[in-house]
């Protein structure tokens, strides 16, 4: 334990009020602090051992920091005092889609929309685990659900434009894409879509250039690293196509579709040497 987190621990022991004390949490996690908010959410439960809010928050902190099955156990524990709690049946089924075990994401988002039918976010969030199972149609129709109910939620637009960019329509990809940066230019995930829409079609100086985009916004973005390493790959540039796997594995070492397109290249350079 640094002396930081020990100061932290002093200072945290000393408030009983568990209202201040997820606030704190949820700063710090706001922050990036996921131990410091972890140690917080920590102490609300010593002080109420069934705070399904804590046990959930400390999930969500644990998956931040890409400890998986810790936030999983989180989870779980915060829906056996309270299986209606909206947020750790999202943050579970986001993990679960994530992982390939659509079903289970699938039954915690239905209970969900049965508890908030009119949740424009839940509706995008099923349109996005149809989307990952490459059931684009059904994909479809739940992220326009969500836009009905919210016109300007974007993260289900920026499904759609994968959908397009998936099913090679490449121009409605663009067309839905430059429609969210006219209202997020800074979105880098949708600048890094958009750049895969752009590879699409053909167009690789735009599709490096959108790419780098995204990055010089969020440099961790380990997708845009992959995506460029990527492009590369296609290019028979593997050298370069590896330096960016192995940045997207630094940022994220369980990202394995990186990894998978590392292996690859790795093998077409064996062969081209």
């Amino acid at each position: 334990m640094t002396d930081e987190n020990k100061k932290i621990n002093i200072e945290i022991a000393n408030i009983d009020d568990t209202n201040e004390l997820n606030e704190l949490g949820i700063s710090y996690g706001s922050q990036g602090l996921y131990d410091e908010a972890i140690a917080v959410f920590e102490r609300i439960l010593e002080i109420d051992p069934l705070n399904a809010n804590a046990l959930s928050n400390i999930g969500l902190a644990n998956d931040f920091q890409g400890n998986t099955e810790k936030a999983i156990e989180y989870f779980l524990k915060a829906l056996v005092i309270d299986d209606q709690l909206i947020a750790a049946q999202s943050n579970l089924a986001s993990i679960y889609s994530r992982l390939g075990r659509y079903e289970e994401a699938l039954v915690l988002c239905e209970k969900l929309l049965k508890q908030t039918p009119e949740n424009h976010e839940v509706w995008a969030s099923i349109g996005l685990i149809y989307f990952d199972m490459e059931e684009y149609d059904t994909a479809l129709e739940y992220c326009n659900k969500a836009i009905e109910l919210n016109p300007m939620y974007t993260e289900a637009k920026n499904t759609i434009a994968g959908i397009y960019t998936n099913k090679k329509e490449f121009d409605k990809a663009i067309a839905i894409s430059d429609e969210i940066l006219e209202i997020k230019p800074w979105d880098f995930i949708v600048l890094a879509n958009l750049g895969l829409a752009y590879f699409g079609k053909g167009d690789i100086a735009k599709a490096i250039e959108l790419q780098e985009r995204a990055l010089s916004i969020e440099p961790t973005y380990y997708i845009a690293l992959n995506n460029l390493g990527w492009i590369y790959q296609q290019q028979g540039n593997y050298k370069k196509a590896i330096e960016y796997y192995e940045k997207a594995l630094n940022f994220n070492p369980n990202f394995d579709t990186a990894r998978a397109n590392m292996i690859d290249a790795q093998n077409e350079l064996k062969k081209n040497s």
